[in-house]
């Protein structure tokens, strides 16, 4: 009985021991940022942080070990656990920071950026960005530092980074520029790229668009967007995730069988359609649906009308209920998609648009969305007159420059009220 009694008391003194080692590790990890996810920390800046924090602790740890005469371990003991304890922590700290800085770069920097300028300032930014890998992937300069700039050069330059599919274009200018700011913001979107001026004169010639300062430079662009911000960009796609997975187990999981027993009596063919779209900067990929439609269809570019003729008898159900856009969950759950944001369109629509529409590309700044601001507005569907497919692409840049994470919640359950309601747009 005093065997069980005494390990009792010392797992229940060990663990007290863990607790106040955790303890006296929030208040210095607080108020060093430890666990701050910015994109103006670099690794080094993590690493001194992490070692602040090591340092602060243990002098508060050790001071209060040698305060507490109850224990019942010898302080050698404690020390060298806290030491171990230690060890394994800097070793796992170091190693999963160059595992998040990887990761990081590969999933949420794959959009390349350069700079126009290729002078002093520019080479300082230059310097910049090369410091700061996670946020930006720095592909170099797009021009000679002997050429002047113009509206027409810059319109070559631009040219070549939609070639190149760049997305993020940095332009350095100064007192001698004498171009139209915004002919320049509006030639950047006609090619799909985020344009940011820096700055190098005086702040009242940019009196009509946003700035942002980061370590001395001043960037400014033509519309404030939240999911420029890494932070946000990881709550978006953790809500993206966190509800694919509940729809695909709660909903998918035995709706799939039904509907594709039903798909497969009503007509040949498969139960899945996959189609080639344009994704966030253009990037094709294969969407997802049900299929609505009767394979022997003479014409899949020909945009889906009221009381279409192809629809099965299922597939005209599904569209009008949004059935057919479950699987693009999938989509969303792999990345190619979010839950929210501008539709995807085919190809060929998406090519004839961008000719006629002239900030078409803008909404490609953002993955597409299984629903989107547009269509909880009544832009969907059919798209008989190009002034409608205007409207819509002026609702998803509203998305863009009014993004939060609870306005994709709202429109989620505008969807959701939609679609039970009836949309007379849906078809």
């Amino acid at each position: 009985m005093l065997h069980i009694i005494s390990k009792t008391r010392i797992q229940e003194e060990y663990f007290s021991h863990l607790f106040v080692f955790n303890l006296f590790w929030f208040g210095p990890s607080g108020f060093f940022g430890l666990y701050r996810i910015n994109k103006t920390l670099s690794i080094d800046q993590i690493h001194r942080a992490t070692w602040k924090t090591l340092v602060v602790q243990q002098v508060v740890l050790f001071t209060y070990l040698f305060i507490d005469n109850n224990t019942l371990f010898t302080k050698d003991f404690i020390m060298i656990e806290a030491s171990l304890l230690i060890m394994t922590f800097l070793v796992l700290r170091f190693v999963s920071t160059i595992f998040f800085y990887s990761f990081g770069k590969n999933t949420y920097n794959d959009k390349k950026s350069v700079i126009i300028g290729n002078n002093p300032v520019g080479i300082k930014l230059a310097h910049y960005f090369e410091k700061k890998p996670l946020e930006y992937n720095f592909a170099g300069f797009l021009d000679n530092e002997n050429l002047a700039l113009s509206l027409n050069s810059i319109n070559q330059y631009f040219k070549a980074a939609y070639d190149k599919q760049i997305e993020k274009v940095y332009l350095v200018i100064n007192n001698s520029f004498n171009v139209d700011t915004r002919e320049l913001f509006n030639l950047s979107e006609k090619y799909g790229i985020k344009l940011k001026l820096v700055n190098d004169i005086e702040e009242n010639h940019f009196t009509n668009f946003t700035s942002t300062v980061e370590d001395g430079f001043q960037f400014f662009s033509y519309r404030i967007e939240n999911l420029e911000f890494l932070t946000e960009r990881l709550k978006k796609r953790l809500f993206d995730i966190v509800f694919s997975i509940l729809v695909l187990l709660f909903l998918l999981s035995w709706l799939y069988p039904i509907l594709a027993i039903i798909i497969k009596f009503q007509s040949k063919g498969p139960v899945i359609f996959k189609q080639i779209r344009n994704g966030r900067s253009n990037r094709p990929f294969y969407c997802y649906k049900f299929r609505s439609m009767r394979i022997d269809n003479p014409d899949d570019a020909k945009q889906a009308q009221k009381n279409d003729s192809r629809f099965t008898k299922i597939g005209a159900f599904m569209r009008r209920t949004n059935l057919d856009e479950l699987p693009q969950f999938f989509n969303v759950l792999i990345g190619e998609m979010s839950v929210v944001g501008p539709r995807p369109h085919m190809t060929i629509h998406n090519d004839k648009y961008q000719k006629i529409i002239e900030k078409y590309l803008v909404r490609n700044f953002v993955k597409p969305g299984i629903t989107g601001w547009a269509q909880v507005n009544g832009f969907r569907g059919e798209t008989k007159e190009d002034d409608l497919m205007e409207k819509r692409v002026i609702k998803d840049i509203e998305y863009l420059g009014s993004w939060t994470l609870m306005f994709d919640v709202r429109i989620v359950f505008l969807t959701i009220y939609l679609t039970f309601k009836g949309d007379k747009f849906a078809f």
